[in-house]
């Protein structure tokens, strides 16, 4: 997120991990920039259908196999 949100993206995140929550929203907040951070506690995402034009999944693989 905070890449993206540096390279002027409008950015999305969520995540079940309330401590990455507040770490990223101090380090967007530390360089001045906007992030839509929410937490997360189960598969559902409540975005409408169509709402992102690209998603970046950071360690998902891990958890689908269990």
């Amino acid at each position: 997120m905070i890449f993206l949100a540096e390279n002027r993206y409008q950015t999305y995140g969520a995540d079940v991990s309330r401590s990455g929550n507040s770490f990223t929203r101090r380090i967007a907040k530390h360089r001045g920039l906007a992030v839509d951070l929410k937490y997360i506690d189960s598969d559902a995402l409540k975005y409408p259908d169509n709402f992102f034009d690209g998603i970046i999944s950071f360690g998902v693989l891990l958890y689908l196999g269990s």
